[in-house]
């Protein structure tokens, strides 16, 4: 699959986090396995904070799920996972002690969408990069908007990838 390279400014975030195997509990994309319970969590905390008008589930607009490996996630199978919401450098401090901070660090990316659940394949093997790039697998952005129908209309979704690359 073909990417549009990208060179992005840093995105700020607040969210939650989870550290380990996401996977030993359910299988891939789905609501029961540890990325499912963070998101439930994530959006619990953001419902505190931000309440949504009435008749809707969660909140609108974007939101990240960032894959961060470390130098054992290969053997082991564990990573971060965060997810989150994009929030302006100048805000990072009103945010409560329970939602956590990172940044999604500028440089080029490799965007391009994803439709169901090829989300959860292995989307790395089919990658087309121009030449003089390579992709930065040490961690991986998935970007919701509206197009994300939820994890029951699956089919009906797309997802936005951005591939951290390196340049040769």
């Amino acid at each position: 699959m073909q990417v549009n390279v990208q060179t992005l400014p840093p995105v700020y975030l607040a969210g939650a986090s989870f550290f380990g195997n996401p996977f030993t509990s359910h299988a891939a994309w789905t609501e029961e396995n540890e990325i499912g319970l963070l998101w439930q969590r994530y959006l619990s905390l953001l419902r505190e904070q931000t309440p949504v008008p009435s008749g809707e589930e969660a909140p609108r607009g974007e939101f990240f799920e960032l894959h961060i490996l470390h130098p054992g996630s290969r053997l082991r199978g564990e990573y971060e996972v965060f997810v989150g919401h994009p929030v302006q450098l100048s805000e990072i401090s009103l945010w409560p002690l329970p939602f956590s901070l990172k940044i999604i660090p500028p440089g080029e990316y490799g965007i391009f969408w994803l439709s169901g659940a090829a989300a959860a394949e292995d989307w790395t093997e089919n990658l087309e990069l121009p030449a003089g790039y390579s992709l930065d697998s040490s961690f991986s952005v998935l970007r919701y908007d509206h197009r994300f129908q939820g994890m029951d209309r699956l089919d009906e979704s797309l997802v936005q990838i951005h591939a951290p690359l390196l340049r040769h």
